[in-house]
């Protein structure tokens, strides 16, 4: 049984939780030139800046929270069951599977709806469904980085659990690391020698995984450390300091997030989840933990639907409310609605199995 003030699955789910709101945001409120004769209406908010697009700016922050929570539970699963082959196999089938589930059933309704497809059509298929390619959905392309983060994990851990490993000294490491992924290894890469390297699908994909590393290596630390787990008893302990404080802060990574997103957003992940701990500490967070759980328990087919309702499927009947925060709503719900659908399908050969087994049982 754990400790009320220890960080759990369910926080996990939480978070998760908060992670999909945030990224359900940047779709359907940061890309004006994606939308098809459909808009939205919004309070004026910084800058000239709309407050449904500064929250869907803000909600870029999705990739790392995901990544750094996935890091997060990787250390603490193995840590608890050992053999990281194991792991590494597991984690791989969990993604893939919740991919796979969501791809054969998106591929036919997009041929349905005259949705584009690659050419040649069976080349292009086999390559969508090895997660190489993302022809029906460009949103689907953290699969491939997030299995090579998966992959790499071992190396990972061995970094975090090194000889004389400090708490100050790997994340020293960690933000040295982070520079030379975005300052150096580009300067390196337009040198003549590997020019030719550069542009090829396998350095990009690299690079895109280099790109997520830091987020995931901070997750393993604040693992190894405790460090969600020291957040949370705090926020319990010094409830109203720490939620004035969250309120402050949350404030002020809204405000700079667009000008450090793109380097740094490691470190806003790692700020966000103590704030978000401490706002949900409070009578209004414990009240609205529970649906951000199922959310949190949905979020990879979530993940996996909602793209294709807002851009490719049925985009104005998505932006018919009008009001961003309706607009949000309805495709949070349309988006749970169907990501519970295609638990229920793939759920029934088993509950046909589980009831066969009971019909035999009984006879």
């Amino acid at each position: 049984m754990s400790c009320p003030m220890e960080f759990t699955k369910r926080d996990t789910k939480i978070l998760k939780g908060i992670a999909i709101c945030l990224m359900l945001c940047h779709h359907l409120f940061t890309f004006p030139e994606r939308l098809d004769g459909v808009g939205f209406v919004s309070v004026p908010f910084i800058n000239g800046m709309s407050f449904a697009m500064c929250m869907g700016q803000f909600g870029k922050l999705c990739v790392a929270l995901f990544t750094l929570l996935g890091g997060y539970g990787a250390y603490l699963s193995c840590t608890r069951t050992g053999g990281e082959e194991r792991f590494t196999a597991r984690h791989l089938r969990s993604l893939y599977g919740a991919y796979w589930r969501v791809f054969v059933l998106a591929v036919p309704i997009s041929l349905l709806l005259r949705q584009a497809h690659g050419s040649p059509f069976m080349e292009d298929l086999i390559y969508c469904f090895l997660g190489l390619r993302f022809t029906y959905c460009n949103e689907w392309w953290f699969i491939t980085p997030f299995a090579l983060l998966t992959v790499g994990f071992p190396l990972v851990r061995r970094f975090a659990d090194r000889k004389n490993a400090s708490p100050e000294g790997s994340f020293l490491w960690l933000i040295g690391g982070n520079a030379v992924i975005y300052y150096v290894l580009p300067r390196v890469m337009e040198l003549p020698l590997l020019s030719a390297f550069a542009g090829t699908v396998f350095w990009t994909e690299l690079y895109t995984t280099l790109t997520l590393l830091p987020a995931y290596a901070m997750g393993v630390l604040m693992a190894k450390y405790g460090l969600l787990s020291a957040a949370k008893a705090l926020c319990a302990r010094r409830r109203s300091l720490c939620c004035a404080a969250a309120v402050v802060v949350l404030a002020a990574l809204i405000y700079i997030h667009p000008f450090n997103w793109l380097a740094y957003d490691f470190i806003n992940a790692a700020v966000f989840i103590p704030c978000a701990l401490a706002l949900l500490s409070t009578r209004l967070g414990a009240f609205i933990a529970p649906v951000l759980e199922r959310l949190g328990e949905e979020s990879t087919s979530m993940w996996l639907i909602h793209a294709l309702l807002c851009y490719h499927w049925c985009q104005k009947l998505i932006y018919a409310p009008k009001y961003a925060p309706l607009i949000f709503l309805w495709l949070l719900a349309l988006s749970y609605a169907a990501a519970r659908l295609v638990r229920l399908l793939y759920s029934i050969p088993a509950r046909l199995r589980a009831a066969r087994v009971k019909g035999s049982a009984a006879k």
